[in-house]
């Protein structure tokens, strides 16, 4: 379902960015595998406008910077 391994890039917020997503992972899927760090309070899920099909990264925001640490 995730390809080979998803990057992810921590901002200096209480956002992460994460790359190298499997296109066929659904949105439930993530939001389950990131709630297990912390509460999330947005979960950018970008998808092609024509296909709908996820464009292989997404925003995850947690309410405290501490969420993104783990």
């Amino acid at each position: 379902m995730i390809k080979n391994e998803m990057k992810i890039n921590k901002t200096k917020t209480n956002t992460i960015y994460v790359t190298n997503v499997d296109t066929n992972i659904t949105y439930l899927v993530l939001h389950e595998l990131f709630t297990q760090t912390g509460k999330i309070k947005n979960l950018k899920y970008p998808t092609d406008k024509i296909t709908l099909k996820h464009l292989g990264y997404c925003y995850v925001q947690y309410f405290t910077e501490e969420d993104c640490d783990y």
